[in-house]
């Protein structure tokens, strides 16, 4: 059984931020193993087997990894890994080592702090550690990233570089941009090593301290933290010995810009609080416990084929190819159909004047 630790490089960004969080995910509700999440770990094997073995992702599409039967290796997942196993390869043409799931320990900071990183490559003069992220829905940028630092500051305790290069690689940025990079000096790095000794320290307090922001959103501690639901509460500008039925949200015409930023600041986590705190008392009334005014009622139902092959043989001679759908792929997914960055480049310059670009609305953003 993996063992991990409570100080994680993942959720670096979170306890570093707000200390309170390491007591608050103690207390909290086990979470389940999210979707996203299975999907990550099928494609992070496949990486994984593509570089240690050497054959070429496109050879397991189809089959099950790690016994997560929901997600199969897909053609455009092994699309994806192969982009990653050819960065990876490129990038350590002239290493001295590379080490690939290589569980790194920070115990000279401290004895709870080590985690697993995809991969580290030992150069002469330089130390790359490379992550692969297969979320699309967040952008992971390279620059100051908590938990590449943590990475690094463990995987330097070996070579002792003074240069340090983190890499990213995301194939399905919603930007678009998979490739991110950025590079630190050992001082830099032993900056942040000393920020986390701080961390550590203020989150062993006896009433360490809660700090919202967008660090909440993958925090299992959601649905209990006392922090979002003052804040919750200070934007209704209302409290619980009230009947909130009763509350009438402020005119968004009258207010002030302080308190638009305020709340556009707290919008992200207040709402990712408010879908854990309904789906806490979901799992609780499942459990048999009552939640006044409220009751559990049958979900959405979704039907599907249990058997493709014999749906087809009883439908397909009474509607004939009217049951099926065929759709053109996408410009992204044709493109992504070669096989190496000369091919993608050729299929995309033969294509342009078949493409056109439409942009959305433009999103707001909080300033850096």
């Amino acid at each position: 059984m993996t063992t991990h630790s409570k100080y994680s490089a993942s959720a670096s960004k979170r306890w570093l931020n707000c200390p309170g969080s390491i007591q608050l995910t103690e207390k909290a509700p086990i979470q389940k193993t999210s979707d996203f999440a299975l999907e990550g770990t099928v494609a992070h094997e496949l990486a994984h087997i593509a570089l240690v073995v050497g054959n070429s992702p496109k050879e397991y599409i189809g089959e099950v990894l790690e016994g997560i039967e929901l997600f199969p290796v897909t053609e455009e997942m092994s699309e994806h890994i192969l982009e990653y196993v050819e960065l990876v390869r490129e990038l350590s043409k002239d290493a001295v080592k590379v080490e690939y799931e290589k569980k790194v320990h920070l115990d000279h900071i401290n004895s709870e702090l080590f985690g697993t990183c995809d991969c580290i490559i030992h150069l002469k003069d330089k130390l790359i550690i490379v992550d692969l992220k297969y979320g699309q829905g967040i952008s992971v940028d390279a620059i100051d990233n908590y938990q590449m630092q943590y990475y690094a500051i463990g995987a330097n305790r070996e070579s002792q570089s003074k240069k340090i290069q983190m890499v990213i690689f995301q194939p399905r940025d919603p930007y678009g941009i998979k490739t991110k990079s950025h590079e630190m000096s050992k001082i830099e790095l032993e900056s942040f090593g000393e920020k986390i000794k701080r961390g550590i320290k203020a989150s062993k307090e006896k009433q360490p301290k809660y700090c919202s922001g967008e660090h909440c959103t993958f925090c299992p501690g959601l649905s209990i933290c006392p922090e979002l639901a003052a804040k919750s509460m200070e934007v209704a500008k209302a409290d619980f010995s009230q009947d909130i039925c009763e509350w009438v949200p402020p005119n968004i015409d009258l207010m002030s810009m302080d308190q638009l930023s305020f709340i556009l600041k707290l919008s992200g986590p207040l709402t990712k609080f408010l879908q854990s705190v309904k789906g806490y008392a979901r799992d609780l009334a499942s459990n048999g416990t009552e939640i006044a005014g409220y009751e559990l009622g049958e979900g959405r139902r979704v039907r599907g084929w249990v058997d493709d092959e014999l749906a087809v043989k009883i439908i397909e001679p009474i509607f004939g190819e009217e049951i099926y759908t065929k759709k053109l792929k996408s410009p992204k997914q044709i493109i992504e159909l070669s096989e190496n960055k000369e091919c993608r480049d050729y299929v995309e310059e033969q294509i342009s004047d078949c493409i056109s670009i439409k942009k959305s609305n433009p999103i707001l953003k909080e300033k850096k």
